[in-house]
């Protein structure tokens, strides 16, 4: 069997895997009468689906898989499902080292900068707008450290934490020369969020993240499925690199 043939294979069979793992756990009688699948419905299921998870978590932008993986959500079906997975070990499943549990993380056109004019001279606030799940981000850039192209496409991540093992953040400055998510992206801004707040922009559920970044805002407006694991003076780290 091919690489391609044996890789389509697997992938598809993990994501069927899940699917119904995440239909176990959220999925209720149409008619009410039956009662709700409980969250040990799918213990088995995950338990026996470790290498599947951590494979869409490692492949989650890789065009093949044919679906957005939200990785946030992801990493919650072990705790949910009551299965002893530990995500750590992911490398070890697939021979391959995993990046840190992002929050959230896209691809942007920007489709203005400044829109209400220059306020300072080292920031510009750049509006923009995602292609895969359709978020809209206002954010303010210091770019006398990180000068902005209007024509580029910028890949823009949000995490909890800079460890790739997903060791969380403890607001002490590490000396350590190991790798971090930090690493793999141009510009890095740490801050906390100071507003989470639910709207409705035609007709969909959205929500809204604000977060100072040491002065440097950021409103950023998507999905619920994704502002849901957002919460209130919350520790983030944002992440930028150009995108070809």
């Amino acid at each position: 069997m091919g690489r391609r043939t044996w890789y389509a294979n697997t992938t598809q069979v993990c994501i069927m895997m899940l699917l119904v793992a995440l239909v176990m756990v959220q999925v209720k009688s149409a008619r009410g009468r039956a009662k709700a699948p409980t969250p040990d419905c799918c213990t088995d299921l995950i338990r026996d689906s470790e290498k599947c998870l951590c494979l869409l978590i490692k492949d989650r932008n890789d065009p093949k898989l044919g679906l957005k993986i939200n990785t946030a959500l992801a990493l919650t079906l072990p705790r949910t499902c009551h299965a002893p997975i530990n995500v750590s070990e992911c490398p070890d499943q697939t021979n391959h080292k995993i990046m840190a549990p992002l929050l959230f993380e896209d691809i942007f056109n920007i489709t203005r900068i400044d829109p209400d004019g220059k306020k300072f001279d080292k920031v510009s606030r750049i509006e923009a707008q995602s292609d895969k799940f359709d978020a809209y981000i206002l954010l303010d850039v210091n770019i006398d450290v990180y000068p902005i192209n209007r024509d580029k496409r910028y890949t823009i991540g949000i995490a909890t934490t800079l460890d790739l093992d997903g060791t969380p953040d403890t607001g002490y400055y590490n000396q350590t020369t190991r790798e971090t998510l930090a690493d793999k992206y141009e510009y890095v801004m740490h801050g906390r969020t100071y507003r989470v707040a639910d709207i409705e922009v035609d007709g969909q559920e959205k929500g809204e993240i604000y977060v100072s970044y040491g002065g440097l805002l950021m409103l950023l407006r998507v999905d619920k499925s994704v502002s849901k694991h957002f919460e209130l003076d919350q520790r983030l780290f944002l992440l930028m690199k150009k995108t070809e």
